[in-house]
């Protein structure tokens, strides 16, 4: 078999075919070439006169493309027609690990997934990741291509190799205020419940996304409210992380799940809590019109939860916040917005966990300035010392490494009465406490304001 290459200037496009085992005559493989030149642009009238002029309809590039794969990945639906219609082959795979119908499908091309499946296209066949074309169809959110698939007999609970389902697939992709009938369809005939390999259900994910049309949904076709991933989370859990960016759909998804959710006494505090982590005002909002109160300790079962969420902050790094209320939570992981939130919700900002701790000593201990001279406008006592008689003053001395956090909260707190004087359990002063730690930044700041 001889293998020949043609460049075309126009497309730099390389491409080799055979017929019969002999070489093609070169006036073919020029008439091949416009052939994939035109189909890639869409020129109907391009790849007629190829054609016509005797282009092998199923000839391919250097890199395997077919003419049926370059007009569908141009979308142009009348060229791919014209190509079935010559005899393309609708099946072939392309260079992308797809072929015209998954192209199409993950375009959202209603019109062509719907003329392939007519021309009998395979809704079976799966990329090397496994997926169909109706997991591709449902990952871009397209309802109609969606129906299409699902009526020409595609295997609805078909997962990917990641365990990802289309109904799951399309969680994160519908479009908000889409028909929810082909949502529905997909809920309707496949085990609702079943979990991605990281053990997120549906509704977990419709939490996360805070999609409550979907949720609504999920929930009408027997959702489990009480499932819970890896990580001991549920969908309420979820909806407190979310991330949608719009509050009225954050708040609309807590309070749902909330009133719905079988073990409020166990999530519900938490999910304020991983809330005010996260920063998710809406999620606050939603829980507090379903009557949680807002300054209850989340479980000690779940505390675990909150260590994770706040990666990063000096909650992280404790051996436990036992004891700790969402405006604790707020002021360790310096989210200023969830305590305003929780200030408007009368928080107690002076109550204590069971180290004594306060919400001004978490923010000091983080360097949150903003949090802090918050706090403090709110009227919370500067000098409270919790069980190890460490105040606000002295808990920035030990941990705040930063040159200009360091200081701003040092004058924040000493402009609000704090008393540089006082002594911890082991008879430290705050400037002592920063010295010890080498935090000299915050040293100065203490001794340079006497």
């Amino acid at each position: 078999m001889i293998t020949l290459n043609i460049r075309i200037a126009v497309l730099f496009l390389i491409f080799s075919t055979t017929v019969a085992g002999a070489p093609a005559a070169p006036a073919r493989f020029i008439e091949n070439s416009r052939l994939l030149q035109a189909a890639s642009a869409g020129d109907l009238a391009g790849v007629r006169r190829a054609l016509a002029n005797g282009a092998d309809v199923n000839a391919t590039s250097e890199v395997g493309d077919h003419a049926l794969n370059l007009a569908a990945d141009a979308g142009a639906t009348i060229v791919c027609q014209a190509l079935v219609n010559a005899g393309a082959d609708i099946n072939a795979m392309g260079s992308s690990d797809r072929n015209a119908l998954m192209a199409a499908a993950e375009r959202g091309r209603t019109d062509l997934v719907s003329m392939l499946l007519l021309h009998k296209a395979r809704v079976t066949c799966l990329t090397s990741l496994g997926e169909t074309p109706l997991l591709l169809a449902a990952r871009a959110g397209c309802a109609a291509c969606v129906v299409s698939l699902i009526n020409a007999g595609s295997d609805i609970g078909a997962a990917d190799k990641f365990g990802q389902t289309p109904l799951a697939a399309a969680i994160g992709a519908w479009p908000r205020g889409a028909s929810l009938s082909a949502f529905a369809q997909l809920a309707s005939r496949m085990n609702i419940n079943l979990a991605d390999r990281q053990g997120r259900t549906p509704l977990m994910l419709a939490a996360y996304n805070e999609r409550p049309d979907l949720l609504t949904v999920l929930l009408a076709h027997a959702a489990n409210l009480a499932a819970r991933d890896p990580a001991g989370r549920s969908a309420l859990l979820f909806a407190a992380q979310g991330t949608s960016g719009s509050s009225a759909d954050s708040r609309e998804t807590s309070a749902m799940l909330y009133a719905a959710t079988i073990d409020r006494k166990l999530d519900g505090p938490c999910a304020l809590s991983l809330a005010a982590a996260s920063g998710n005002v809406g999620a606050i909002q939603g829980l507090m019109t379903e009557g949680l109160s807002v300054n209850t300790p989340s479980a000690a079962n779940l505390d675990g939860l909150l260590i994770r969420a706040t990666s990063g902050s000096d909650l992280a790094k404790a051996d436990s916040p036992a004891g700790m209320t969402p405006i604790m939570v707020a002021a360790a992981r310096g989210q200023l917005a969830s305590i305003l939130e929780l200030i408007r919700d009368h928080a107690n900002a002076g109550a204590r966990d069971t180290r004594g701790r306060t919400a001004i000593m978490y923010a000091a201990r983080g360097g949150h300035v903003e949090c802090a001279k918050r706090l403090i406008a709110y009227g919370v006592d500067v000098d409270a010392a919790d069980l190890d008689g460490l105040r606000a003053l002295m808990h920035a001395a030990a941990t705040v490494k930063d040159a200009s956090a360091g200081p701003a909260i040092v004058q924040a707190l000493l402009a609000a009465g704090a008393d540089r004087t006082a002594h911890d359990a082991r008879g430290r002063t705050a400037g002592q406490i920063a010295r010890d730690a080498g935090n000299m930044a915050v040293a100065d700041a203490l001794e340079g304001g006497k």
